[in-house]
């Protein structure tokens, strides 16, 4: 029964094929030096938004610009709980 709302994968010609689940588009974009990474992408029931699927097309080009950017903002986040570690 509850196959009858369940939306049909989306496969972009780029990005490959993204399923929805739980809200989210669902799906691989592969990194450099990384591999297959998971992404969740914001849509509606039938394909993702156009404007995050432009993003996830762009990431695998500029990863290797945003990888300090991405470690300043993990440190920032556990920061906080340095002193704990410490206690």
């Amino acid at each position: 029964m509850f196959g009858l709302f369940k939306s049909d994968p989306y496969t972009d010609s780029e990005l490959g094929t993204f399923t929805h689940a739980g809200g989210k588009w669902r799906g691989l974009v592969t990194l450099p030096g990384i591999g297959p990474t998971p992404v969740a992408l914001s849509g509606g029931r039938k394909q993702p938004d156009a404007s995050t699927l432009t993003l996830a097309r762009l990431l695998p080009a500029q990863y290797g610009f945003l990888i300090p950017d991405i470690q300043k903002g993990l440190f920032e986040h556990y920061k906080p709980y340095l002193s704990r570690i410490s206690d």
